[in-house]
């Protein structure tokens, strides 16, 4: 179902810049409750409740026809063109006139989202970050600069926010770094017993199946401040998902971490440079779930026939996501390093010793540490750097991410 305008009866759009639903046509503006279709939707929902059919008055636009393997054929409301959506879909756009697409009828039927977090930044204001980021980044390649802003799009990912009661008995090994009376630095090891319980609350797990934990988690945090009582109205002009993934599943992740932010705890209060838990006897017990339904910005390019995807957290504007590298200009640059670092170190050296006994073949062994260090530190650094780079370009490549652009790629005009 399109979300329409009362007065001229054009789509409406939520505006994430003034939080209002807005008519692309008349510019008429109206608050998401105020829309006959989220008024309708309400119905449906006490219809999908067991109520009595009389008592809601409407019937949804769409009406699934046929599936075909893990699609759902349905018709725009709009311009009776036929949407064929995967079975977590539930906002979208029409392939043929390119009308905002809310299934009503498919909601009504699933599990009401608890909550969602509407879109605070703006596409325009996406689209500046990204460019920020790309301009920051010396070896991206030039032509990805310049991107086209429609290649973003927005997404609505389903959520569980969790409070959790994590407790747990630990043995920890901290290594401290300690000086001897002539100031001698040495590592010393203590064994520490810790008891203790903690309280989480609005752990927040992805339920989608399509975007790898790594990357959402990359995108965090989500401001629970900002979660309101759902409202279907605020997909229009978006897409969204259901959950995907079971609730097995979204438990195991849960439990890891709460797991992890219980021994970050533990870790600091010891205050050691490294620490290791050597024994632990964890029970966790989840105290309370809901379900949300959080903004993302995504966009997708291809370059040298690699997908490379680009996250944007709808709410804080946090950018995330793996951009290839220009190798020529990785090549420049390391060659650059070598040549600055070596001709000047070449030259304090010979200025600093005697000439003859500089070019000595036992001189030269004995400095060449020098130049030797100047060089393999920055590459060391530069390649820790790469392999992080590389990690995070293998997770926006990852399949799940081409087959959820995929399934949306040309929908939108």
């Amino acid at each position: 179902m399109i979300t329409k305008c009362k007065f001229c009866g054009g789509a409406l759009k939520y505006d994430a810049d003034i939080r209002r639903m807005v008519c692309e046509y008349c510019s008429s503006m109206f608050d998401v409750e105020d829309t006959e279709e989220e008024k309708e939707y309400a119905k449906m929902q006490a219809m999908s409740a067991g109520k009595n059919p009389d008592e809601a008055i409407g019937q949804a636009v769409f009406t699934p026809e046929n599936e075909t393997m893990d699609m759902s054929l349905y018709h725009c409301s709009s311009c009776g063109g036929e949407l064929y959506l995967n079975q977590t879909e539930v906002a979208s756009y029409c392939p043929y006139c390119g009308q905002p697409t809310i299934v009503f009828e498919r909601m009504a039927k699933t599990r009401k989202p608890d909550y969602i977090i509407p879109f605070k930044i703006t596409k325009e204001y996406a689209v500046a970050s990204i460019r920020e980021k790309f301009f920051k980044g010396h070896f991206i390649p030039k032509e990805l600069k310049y991107f086209k802003a429609d290649l973003l799009r927005g997404i609505y990912v389903p959520y569980y926010l969790y409070d959790m009661l994590y407790k747990d008995r630990q043995i920890i090994r901290g290594t401290f770094e300690e000086k001897n009376s002539k100031g001698e630095k040495s590592s010393v090891t203590y064994d520490f017993y810790r008891e203790a319980v903690a309280s989480f609350q609005g752990i927040p797990v992805d339920a989608s199946k399509k975007i790898p934990n790594e990357i959402t988690e990359k995108l965090e945090p989500f401001y629970t401040a900002d979660l309101i009582d759902f409202q279907a109205g605020y997909l229009s002009g978006f897409y969204a998902d259901l959950q995907d993934d079971s609730d097995y599943t979204l438990h195991n992740i849960a439990r890891r971490r709460a797991r992890d932010r219980f021994n970050k705890l533990l870790y600091d209060d010891i205050m050691a440079k490294e620490c290791l838990t050597l024994k632990s006897n964890p029970t966790c017990s989840f105290e309370k779930e809901a379900y949300a339904l959080l903004p993302v910005w995504f966009m997708v390019f291809t370059y040298e026939g690699e997908s490379y995807t680009i996250l944007v957290n709808g709410q804080t504007g946090k950018v995330v996501g793996g951009v290839p590298s220009d190798k020529n200009k990785i090549a420049l640059w390391f060659s650059l390093i070598t040549l600055f670092v070596s001709v000047p170190t070449y030259y304090i050296l010979q200025f600093f010793f005697d000439p003859v006994l500089f070019h000595s073949s036992e001189s030269i062994l004995s400095t060449m540490w020098v130049p030797l260090a100047l060089i393999i530190t920055p590459f060391t650094v530069g390649l820790k750097n790469y392999r992080s780079v590389r990690k995070s370009q293998e997770l926006t490549r990852a399949e799940t991410i081409k087959t959820l652009v995929r399934k949306r790629e040309g929908r939108k005009k």
